[in-house]
């Protein structure tokens, strides 16, 4: 169902833009007829006037057949003559309000016949449009003519191609050049060590029994030989005689505080996390 509205869609458009072009040829037309027709003769102004017709109602006939493959030519053929028909009054109105000329007076210098056999080449035009298998043998006889010039077009493009290439290697080869040294540099300067921070000096200090160690030392991590264990829930130190009471994992040997360990009911330790 997508694809009917897509191809709807697409008929809608293709026939609309076929309309404006024929309503605009149409227009150009009747404009193009009646400069022509007064400024020349009636045979130099058919010999003019008909062949331009018939090649531009040809152009709108093939774009109608384009832009709606699936209708049959008659009723294509009725469009287009249609939306010229539509256009050809007006650009006749407005080849003769811009050059101020009598309508009666242009159609009579030039004959009925010159307007007749400009008319009748449009109608053809649009015709030939449509049905465009005729023109297959001149497109083949153009296709052979036009062989020699594509081929030697062909070759002088392969021709080209090899000094353009050969140009394009020379500055890319230049250009890696002048990129060698500073891309030494630049790798020479990512290998090279970097600069270690200093390690903070760390002065002696009294034994922390001495009051006078204690007072100096408040607040600053202190070394020790006795190892302190510290409860992996609240992170305070765990003593031998802990009143708080004492649970070790049985898995990993982490003590915990008994307090700790009634709260999460079970080790703080990643191992029984995962």
């Amino acid at each position: 169902m997508n694809t009917e509205h897509r191809f709807d869609w697409r008929l809608g458009i293709g026939l609309t833009v076929g309309a404006l072009l024929g309503f605009a040829w149409g227009v150009l037309l009747g404009f193009f007829q009646v400069r022509v027709n007064v400024a020349f003769a009636g045979w130099l102004a058919g010999g003019i006037g008909v062949p331009v017709t018939f090649l531009g109602s040809f152009s709108i006939g093939w774009v109608f057949q384009r832009v709606a493959p699936e209708w049959h030519k008659v009723a294509r053929l009725l469009c287009a003559l249609i939306a010229v028909a539509l256009g050809l009054p007006a650009g006749i109105a407005l080849g003769l309000v811009t050059q101020h000329w009598d309508a009666a007076q242009v159609f009579g210098v030039t004959g009925a016949l010159v307007w007749n056999c400009e008319w009748l080449a449009a109608v053809l035009g649009l015709g030939a449009g449509m049905w465009s298998a005729w023109t297959q043998p001149f497109t083949r006889a153009l296709a052979r003519r036009l062989a020699r010039p594509r081929a030697f077009a062909q070759k002088l493009g392969a021709g080209a191609r090899r000094p353009v290439a050969a140009g394009l290697d020379f500055f890319q080869a230049f250009g890696r050049a002048l990129a060698w040294l500073p891309t030494q540099v630049y790798q020479r300067w990512q290998r090279a060590p970097r600069d270690v921070p200093a390690v903070p000096r760390v002065k002696f200090q009294a034994p922390h029994g001495t009051p006078r160690a204690a007072k100096a030392n408040a607040g600053a991590p202190r070394i020790t030989r006795v190892v302190e264990d510290r409860c992996p829930y609240c992170l305070d130190v765990i003593t031998r005689k802990d009143p708080r009471g004492i649970h070790t994992c049985a898995v990993c040997g982490t003590p915990h505080h008994a307090d700790c360990w009634a709260i999460t009911g079970k080790c703080q330790v990643p191992h029984l996390n995962v």
